[in-house]
């Protein structure tokens, strides 16, 4: 009697698909605006065929997942990137009805237009990337019902020069002090001081100073 091995769960798709989209008023105008994009798209769905028999009839190929992308980022707006992640997962769902559930995650890279100096207003179409920060959404879309969006900041660094006090917060009453005695070779004494401010500190110093003489 042979084994027969069943797919519990499976899905596959295409990552690293890099586009950057220029967008211009109109093709006499300098003014441009850039996205950059990291398009991930995973497809989940009647794929099986594919893996137990070798029939690919079903199987989307990753490059056609890729260059739909590609075409997509073409026809429609690519910011918002919440909105045009719909856009994709709307596509596979509609053209293929084996797919079952898409999901995509889009990264933004941010550029910020370059500030002459000495002009009031930004170049044009000359750009900075601004990084590490980048803008992440990731959808799970199955099919029938409305997708999950999620939407974050990534790499996002912020420095505060001031106004950086931590106050507020619950404090643990541990009394005026708290000494632990520890014997040593030698008969040396040790001790452990927990304070809450400066004068449980100074004496919590006098009694260990004092229990020192004393002993």
């Amino acid at each position: 009697m042979s084994d027969v091995v069943n797919i519990a769960y499976g899905r596959y798709g295409k990552s690293q698909v890099r586009l950057v989209k220029v967008n211009r008023p109109d093709q006499s105008s300098t003014l441009h605006s850039v996205t950059e994009l990291v398009a991930q798209v995973l497809l989940e769905g009647d794929f099986d065929m594919s893996f137990t028999t070798g029939d690919n009839s079903t199987t989307v190929p990753t490059d056609t997942i890729r260059n739909t992308v590609y075409v997509l980022a073409k026809l429609h707006d690519v910011d918002p990137i919440e909105k045009f992640a719909q856009t994709i997962s709307n596509h596979f769902l509609s053209k293929y009805p084996q797919t079952s559930m898409v999901h995509v995650e889009l990264v933004k890279t941010h550029w910020d237009r370059v500030q002459l100096a000495g002009s009031k207003k930004p170049h044009d179409f000359a750009f900075t990337k601004r990084e590490p920060e980048v803008r992440v959404v990731e959808i799970s879309h199955a099919r029938g019902q409305p997708p999950s969006v999620r939407s974050s900041i990534k790499n996002l660094v912020v420095l505060k020069t001031t106004g950086n006090g931590f106050d507020g917060f619950p404090r643990v009453c541990v009394g005026y002090f708290l000494l632990i005695w520890l014997r040593s070779p030698g008969d040396k004494r040790i001790a452990i001081i927990v304070g809450e401010n400066l004068l449980r500190v100074i004496v919590q110093l006098f009694i260990i100073f004092f229990f020192s003489i004393a002993g």
